[in-house]
């Protein structure tokens, strides 16, 4: 995977870039891509429909660090894993572990791990439930944002703990709620979205793009924008919004330009130029297109 530098409210954050999880499931949606509501006009930031989304799927409910899954007793499993083979050096690091649960909980380890996996779930889903996708509009400056999610404050706490215990889908509702109305727009909420993107769920990456164009941070949206678009293929919605919200702004030193012909131009490594070239390539426009654009517009052609 390939490490990025992100630059968030100005300072650089190292991300790696990744793809989405290739999941088996029944149900018509890969489980790494985190669908949301999809009719049109598009009028919920991230709207949590159940039945038409997948985030709640069986298959990607299952997606944890089981490294990170707290036991009864406290231990996290790679704490337990570590000493179980102290415990046990003599046998096979799987029946090190099987011998170890056995002894701390009358049950082989596999059998533990499913039972803690089927209790976060469980968790999960309860927490999912209190969630209320009823649109709440952002009033001005920001009528290109759209609206935001809302639920108890408890519910985000849940879908913390449960971030914190390795659970991917729980990484991104984390981060999602606290970066929207519910969480008060909480900066908190950004490592939970780049814990959840570098679980190879991209769409974290484009609610961070929407969160730092609340903020007015255009660079730090559109290099995750950029990350983000490079591994799904129906979030150019977001580029549409960049341009709206920075089309009346420019930047006059050292010259003036634009603001987001700037960012791409200017700002941009060597990196997120080729992804923006790549996805973008009208924003950068030939020597030629520029004269001829000039051209159509002395000519009363129109053009942009």
């Amino acid at each position: 995977m390939s490490e990025y530098h992100v630059y968030l409210f100005g300072q650089p954050v190292s991300v790696r870039r990744t793809l989405p999880k290739k999941v088996e499931t029944s149900v018509p949606f890969a489980a790494g891509r985190l669908h949301y509501v999809m009719e049109t006009p598009r009028t919920v930031l991230y709207g949590m429909n159940s039945s038409t989304h997948d985030i709640h799927s069986d298959e990607a409910k299952k997606l944890f660090d089981t490294p990170r899954i707290q036991l009864p007793n406290g231990l996290r499993v790679g704490e337990f894993c570590e000493k179980a083979r102290a415990e046990f050096p003599d046998l096979p690091k799987q029946k090190a572990y099987h011998a170890y649960a056995q002894a701390l909980f009358g049950i082989g380890y596999s059998q533990l791990i499913e039972t803690q996996k089927a209790s976060l779930i469980a968790r999960f889903d309860a927490a999912f439930q209190q969630i209320d996708d009823n649109v709440i509009e952002i009033s001005d400056p920001f009528p290109f944002l759209r609206g935001h999610l809302s639920c108890p404050v408890e519910v985000i706490d849940e879908f913390k703990r449960l971030a914190n215990q390795g659970h991917h889908n729980s990484q991104f509702m984390a981060g999602l709620l606290l970066t929207t109305m519910a969480g008060d727009f909480s900066e908190s909420g950004i490592a939970f979205l780049r814990m959840a993107y570098e679980n190879r769920f991209p769409r974290a990456m484009d609610a961070l793009a929407e969160y730092l164009l609340y903020k007015e941070d255009f660079l730090g949206a559109v290099q995750c924008h950029l990350l983000s678009i490079d591994s799904l293929d129906d979030c150019s919605h977001t580029m549409d919004t960049i341009k709206k919200m920075t089309m009346s702004r420019y930047i006059e030193q050292p010259e003036f330009m634009p603001l987001l012909p700037f960012i791409v131009k200017r700002c941009l490594d060597e990196d997120f130029t080729a992804l923006a070239k790549k996805h973008y390539p009208k924003l950068y426009p030939s020597k030629e297109e520029i004269q001829q654009a000039m051209i159509n517009r002395l000519l009363g052609r129109g053009g942009r």
